[in-house]
């Protein structure tokens, strides 16, 4: 079993402590689990410049490719990701936006199915919720199974005894549940903002095969312009109705739109 931590802080302080005790947790129940450390402050330096190469070519013509594959081979090669992060200014790090930039294509091209994440944050005081939920968001998009977020104001964990003791207990339940999330290999059936998700790219990944062709022969590659999701899965039946309404309104409004330009 291979776990993979990436860390959005320039230094080893709060969300490396936190992350530590969830691999602590997780070694006390399960022996030979594999742990690989990315500190994106020493792999990471140079900005996303928005060029838009790895969605129109593929991620290959990324100047930044050299520093990013490695990460992406190691996440291809691991059972789970734990991301951790300090919120900056009610929002992720820099350096976690910079990488999360430069994964852009992954929305459109995602691979880690089957895999298992948690996302770790830590703050002063404010948003955890906010920042909890784009991580999550994101991580699932790129493929991931997100089986459980915490978040921990550094103050109550560090000054306050009982605030810490319900931390702690918090994060191991957080630690249990990933490690038996990846010994079960369960695959869930996906909610509805998934589904949509499926179904709205679907449309504009066909609608822009001339503009992002790599995306366009990404997706007929893995045959899911004939499918319903990303992986066979029970589908709601309801909530499959609504993401395909949902994509056939888009669908709808991008040829009004185009036939507009005609005239």
């Amino acid at each position: 079993m291979k776990i993979i931590s990436i860390f959005g802080s320039p230094r080893k302080k709060y969300s490396y402590e936190y992350t530590s005790l969830v691999k602590k947790i997780m070694d006390e129940e399960r022996n030979s689990i594999e742990y690989e450390d990315i500190f994106l402050q020493k792999i990471l330096q140079d900005n996303c410049n928005g060029c838009y190469q790895c969605m129109k070519k593929g991620e290959k013509f990324c100047k930044d490719y050299q520093k990013i594959n490695p990460i992406i081979q190691s996440l291809d090669n691991a059972d789970g990701l734990i991301i951790s992060c300090p919120v900056y200014v009610d929002n992720v790090s820099g350096l976690m936006k910079n990488f999360i930039d430069h994964l852009a294509y992954l929305l459109h091209r995602p691979r880690f199915f089957g895999k298992k994440a948690i996302i770790i944050v830590s703050t002063l005081e404010t948003g955890i919720k906010s920042v909890s939920h784009y991580l999550s968001k994101t991580v699932s998009q790129w493929g991931f199974d997100v089986v459980g977020t915490i978040g921990i104001k550094v103050k109550g964990f560090e000054q306050n005894e009982i605030k810490r003791s319900k931390y702690m207990k918090k994060i191991k339940k957080l630690s249990l549940i990933f490690l038996q999330s990846i010994i079960q290999n369960k695959k869930h059936s996906p909610k509805l903002e998934n589904l949509i998700f499926f179904h709205l790219f679907k449309v504009l990944v066909n609608h822009t095969r001339d503009l992002s062709p790599e995306d366009y022969n990404y997706w007929e590659k893995k045959g899911w312009f004939e499918k319903n999701y990303f992986y066979k899965i029970y589908l709601n039946p309801i909530t499959l109705t609504m993401a395909k309404f949902v994509a056939f309104l888009v669908k709808i409004r991008i040829a009004k739109n185009e036939k507009r330009k005609m005239k």
